[in-house]
């Protein structure tokens, strides 16, 4: 524990010498010139919103205690996809959960954690490894162990008029404890784009700055993932989004469930300028003692070589971290590193019976804005890593498939073959004492803004390593995550 407190402090006095005091939520900085011509919908075209909290049809009658079968398992419905396949890990979670569809729920809406990105880039096995996964792939781990207790289970498409805060209408009159925004559920920062002065479209022109940056930054924090999403003029200080969610028969009633948007709970980050009592006083020492000067973003004419440097940084680290300790010791004693850091956690809840659940406000009339049931995540839908060797034509294999397994290439010969655990996925034959190899990974995202340049080239999300040159002998592991 000492250990990783040190670890932070050192990084932090370096990084930190310049850089302002972070907040608790997320915050996308506001590149200069830009004006995203978001996508605008009149209300009149959504239909109808849903303001059922259980987004669901209710139990007709009160469900067993937590513990029993609420219901008997009907016949299974396992025609899945490389999404929910239901794995011999998820097969035993089930049965470690006595097949039990109130308690299945209740672990992926506790033990998953929310990550944000757009389509199933891990599916149900990676999503249950890694303890976190957006609304897809947390929907396909909820799915897959439905239908491994004998459940049918499918998905559901919706459209949901996401608020950033429970003070935004026509959010207000719910009870927060229960209200999911982009504050409590995204862990969005509660003042957003504070001291900036953004000029409000025509569309926001009646809105007030606060409810513009508001929309500005669930815009900026979903569109830039991927996400087609509109911004509806009547409701300032919301968005309009895709959600999955999941719908499950069992005792034949039928059930609508959103595993992935739940409560944050947590500490606020310690400032790790006051706690380690790195202010302007000390920081200019610092660099005074170092010949550095600081000159806005940056510092010029740091002398690190001289006789004395590695003793004054020394000193300054052993200084910074006492203060560190000390403030730990006498503000934070019991915490943990990820209280330190101000991460979130689930707030955890009880469910009694099996029970549709969401407390999101979807749109459930109109024709363009409808639910869309799915019975497996479209694999349009699923991020995709190609393998290519040397000129050979690429292979592509979608990544809720790879399941976290080994990826490796192996040579032989003239023989370059690429494994998946034991398993020869891809093969090449290369001539030469080297090959190059290049993985890339591509995302799935929504093409809709045309007059953003960005938007109709290659998304910026998709990542390649450039091609590595490897020796035609051995085996080499290959790190796709």
């Amino acid at each position: 524990m000492r250990l990783r407190l040190f670890l932070l402090a050192c990084c932090f006095i370096f990084s930190a010498a310049l850089r302002a005091d972070t907040s608790d939520g997320w915050q996308f900085q506001v590149p200069a010139g830009l004006d995203l011509p978001a996508p605008v919908l009149e209300s009149s075209s959504l239909g109808t919103l849903d303001q059922s909290p259980s987004g669901g049809e209710e139990v007709s009658e009160e469900p067993p205690a937590p513990g029993r079968m609420a219901f008997s398992a009907s016949s299974s419905s396992s025609a899945g996809n490389v999404a929910d396949e239901i794995t011999p890990e998820i097969q035993n979670l089930a049965a470690s959960l006595q097949n039990d569809p109130t308690r299945i729920f209740e672990f992926v809406y506790n033990a998953i954690e929310y990550e944000h990105y757009y389509g199933s880039k891990k599916g149900a096995h990676l999503t249950l490894l890694e303890g976190s996964g957006n609304d897809m792939d947390q929907s396909a781990l909820l799915v897959a162990l439905y239908r491994a207790a004998g459940y049918t289970a499918t998905y559901q498409s919706r459209w949901t008029l996401l608020p950033y805060d429970e003070t935004v209408p026509p959010y207000n009159v719910y009870n927060p404890e229960v209200l999911y925004t982009g504050v409590n559920w995204l862990g969005l920062d509660a003042a957003p784009y504070p001291g900036l002065t953004i000029t409000r479209p025509g569309y926001a022109a009646s809105w007030t700055d606060l409810e513009y940056k508001k929309t500005l930054l669930l815009l900026n924090y979903f569109y830039y993932s991927g996400f087609r999403v509109y911004v509806v003029p009547e409701y300032p200080g919301a968005l309009l989004v895709p959600h999955m969610v999941v719908k499950v028969t069992a005792g034949g009633l039928t059930f609508t469930q959103d595993p992935s948007a739940k409560r944050l709970t947590g500490k606020a980050a310690v400032n790790f300028i006051t706690a380690t009592g790195f202010n302007s006083t000390t920081k200019a020492a610092f660099l005074t003692a170092l010949g550095g000067t600081a000159t806005g973003t940056y510092v010029s004419s740091l002398d690190t070589t001289g006789p004395l440097a590695g003793t004054i940084i020394r000193q300054q680290i052993s200084n910074r971290t006492a203060t560190f300790n000390a403030y730990l010791r006498a503000n934070r004693p019991n915490d943990s590193v990820r209280d330190i850091l101000g991460r979130k956690e689930n707030q955890t809840l009880n469910f009694s019976g099996l029970q549709g659940w969401s407390y999101l406000l979807f749109v459930t009339g109109g024709i363009d804005y409808a639910p869309v049931d799915f019975p497996v995540i479209p694999e349009s839908a699923m991020s995709s890593l190609e393998i290519q060797i040397d000129a050979n034509t690429a292979y592509s294999t979608k990544m809720p498939a790879l399941q976290g397994k080994r990826l490796s290439a192996t040579a032989t010969g003239d023989l370059v073959e690429i494994r998946l655990n034991e398993d020869v996925i891809h093969s090449a034959t290369v001539g030469a004492a080297t090959y190059s190899l290049k993985l890339a990974a591509k995302h799935p995202h929504i093409s809709y803004l045309s007059t953003v340049a960005a938007d109709t080239t290659k998304p910026f999300h998709d990542k390649d390593d450039g091609g590595k040159t490897y020796k035609k002998s051995g085996s080499y592991a290959l790190i796709y995550a």
